[in-house]
């Protein structure tokens, strides 16, 4: 038992988790991808340890997917294996059933009548070249919690590497910036929380996180003018900051703007810009 892992998927219907009985559906197939993530993920962070994972066997579906979250956590020294089953000792209308050379039943019948000993079958271990996407989790803020999610993330940072940069203009007398040609409203406060993303983002590193960017935050509110930056500085607090982080993502997403903060540890981070000039110093 302590070797062995049954996939599990939740019972809403229940609300509790319910043991599979085959993979036939959208929620099962999810349900697995999510399943066997966890445990990778697990295995993963375990040091001095290393995976050999085989798709041999099982659904194609359970193979499937455990070759994408090897692709997605796993690590250089990693493996991925198949077996190689020579023909005839791979079909299914062998009586009695091939399963490996040394097996009791040796004689095994094909349809046509003909003879073959399992003995005599060459089984290969090949190995499966995959890429290991691990090193990119930090442009990722980390490990989400499930395979879609995780999926969505890289295939946004791929995206992002591809596009061109997106052209930013601000306005600060009108709180207002101008996303390629997108006019988006923010709020004073929203507005001083996107400039210093801006300033973060052309002048790396970034600091690890929000915390850690709490008085660099409070440092660049006191380098502004006006009244209202160095007022707030007075008072900024690591939830502020995080809020306002949150409103911008909501304000740029309602705008239809593509471009904004990534999430958790990838808050500060934002795609490729470039800031242009104003006409008349707007």
């Amino acid at each position: 038992a302590d070797d062995i892992r049954v996939f599990t998927a939740a019972d809403p219907r229940h609300g509790c988790s319910r043991e599979l009985d085959d993979i036939r559906d959208v929620h099962a197939n999810n349900a697995v991808a999510d399943f066997i993530l966890e445990k990778l993920r697990a295995f993963t962070e375990t040091p001095n340890s290393k995976i050999i994972a085989s798709i041999a066997g099982g659904r194609k579906t359970m193979g499937a997917l455990l070759y994408a979250c090897m692709s997605l956590i796993g690590r250089d020294g990693d493996r991925i294996t198949h077996v190689l089953v020579p023909s005839p000792f791979d079909d299914a209308r062998l009586s009695p059933r091939f399963f490996f050379p040394a097996q009791e039943q040796q004689r095994l019948r094909a349809e046509d009548g003909q003879i073959y000993l399992a003995e005599n079958a060459r089984i290969e271990l090949a190995d499966m070249p995959f890429v290991p996407l691990r090193n990119r989790l930090a442009d990722t803020g980390g490990m989400p919690g499930t395979f879609s999610f995780l999926v969505r993330r890289f295939r946004q940072r791929l995206a992002d590497t591809g596009a061109p940069p997106v052209v930013v203009r601000l306005f600060p007398a009108r709180n207002m910036v101008l996303v390629n040609y997108t006019e988006i409203k923010l709020r004073i406060r929203t507005m001083l929380a996107l400039m210093f993303l801006l300033e973060i983002n052309r002048h790396p590193p970034l600091p690890p996180g929000q915390l850690e960017a709490h008085e660099i935050f409070r440092s660049f509110l006191q380098s502004q003018k006006g009244n209202y930056p160095q007022t707030w500085s007075k008072s900024v607090s690591v939830e502020d900051l995080k809020r306002e982080i949150s409103a911008l993502r909501n304000v740029l997403r309602q705008a239809g703007a593509d471009w904004m903060p990534g999430l958790r540890a990838d808050s500060l981070k934002l795609p490729p810009f470039v800031v242009r000039a104003c006409r008349g110093g707007r």
